[in-house]
């Protein structure tokens, strides 16, 4: 159930001793150490993922001065752990300012000092048993959602068909508000940290792994969240968990999050959506403000109503809708947006949206 989408993840590692995590660098100009952990990289890969995270340099000298005199250097020693084969390359970055005020990196590599290693073998003791746990929960979560809903295609069902709660485990439920959206992820949050005891110390204030947890009945109905975490320095063997919506990998009715309300126009009247997904719809769609001119359909759901023809179209036929729906989600750094796409889709004429 777990799947890893991205080709490093960012992970903030104190690489020194306990007693010395809280101090500074000695040279004003050394920045922390960082390390980056890969999924299967060689060395090729390593070094280009250190070169992209070189430290910056923001120093400006004045243009009658050569830069090489007034700049200092900017250095880190960056880790790049590989998950693949438990590896670890070592490199001292540096970042110096040229004669056009221009940055220059230089990439060497170092050698591993055994304390380092010890640290970085404990990150990855850290890493399995989180993966163990989000693989766990993620299984329980399906397990748990598959025993309370069974969908069927809305072209089929009738006009009440749809329990109150029968949504509650379909990926449409998430999307309804903010508090089923915190309902879900306090869940999931909960599960993990009951599943997930390790000692956090060996990460610093924030890490970024490249897991997922989900959330669905199904594979073609689950919503997906990147696994972040964060030191809790009230409790090291309990991290902060915190998830945001991983937008490729969550399926609604076997489309992408992004198919369905990425802004562009979406066209759901090829085929059958479930009535969840079409509730969904309905909720968080706005009134519509255009004028139709003419009008069809003979009232079917493969034929409905359209146009001018919905406003006298009886309750029970089908009619054809075009509405802007708006969806919100918060990313990772807590910016929450709420884009709208024009959907087009079919519903019972009674059940208008907007």
């Amino acid at each position: 159930m777990t799947n890893r989408v991205i080709y490093y993840s960012t992970l903030l590692l104190w690489l020194v001793s306990p007693s010395t995590v809280a101090s500074e660098p000695k040279n004003s100009n050394q920045v922390q150490h960082k390390a980056y952990a890969c999924d299967n990289c060689d060395f090729q890969a390593a070094t280009k993922i250190a070169t992209e995270n070189a430290p910056d340099n923001d120093c400006k000298t004045d243009s009658k001065s050569p830069a090489e005199s007034m700049c200092d250097p900017v250095s880190k020693t960056i880790f790049v752990p590989v998950h693949s084969n438990k590896k670890v390359f070592k490199f001292e970055v540096t970042t110096r300012i040229d004669a056009q005020n221009l940055p220059v990196v230089s990439v060497v590599p170092s050698r591993v000092l055994p304390d380092e290693r010890v640290l970085i073998d404990k990150y990855f003791e850290f890493y399995a048993d989180l993966e163990q746990a989000v693989n766990k929960v993620s299984a329980e979560s399906a397990e748990l959602a598959q025993s309370r809903v069974s969908e069927m295609p809305y072209g089929t069902a009738s006009q009440n068909d749809t329990p109150h709660d029968s949504c509650a485990s379909h990926p449409a439920y998430y999307f309804k508000n903010l508090g089923h959206e915190r309902e879900i992820k306090h869940k999931l949050a909960t599960r993990l940290r009951a599943e997930f005891k390790a000692d956090s110390s060996v990460i610093s204030q924030y890490a970024q792994h490249n897991l997922l947890a989900l959330w669905g009945d199904s594979f073609d109905n689950r919503i997906a969240f990147n696994v972040n975490f964060a030191n809790n320095p009230a409790n090291t063997v309990h991290p902060l968990f915190n998830l945001t919506l991983h937008k490729a990998f969550t399926k609604i009715d076997g489309f992408q999050y992004g198919e369905l309300f990425g802004g562009n126009a979406t066209d759901l009247t090829d085929g059958g959506i479930s009535s969840c997904l079409t509730e969904l719809l309905r909720e968080k769609s706005e009134p519509d403000t255009t004028t139709a001119t003419e009008g069809g359909g003979h009232g079917s759901f493969n034929n409905p109503f359209v146009g001018t023809a919905i406003k006298t179209a009886p309750d029970s036929s089908f009619c054809q809708f075009t509405r802007n729906v708006t969806l919100c989600h918060t990313d990772s750094e807590g910016h929450r947006t709420c884009p709208a796409t024009a959907v087009t889709w079919t519903d019972r004429c009674g059940l208008k949206p907007g």
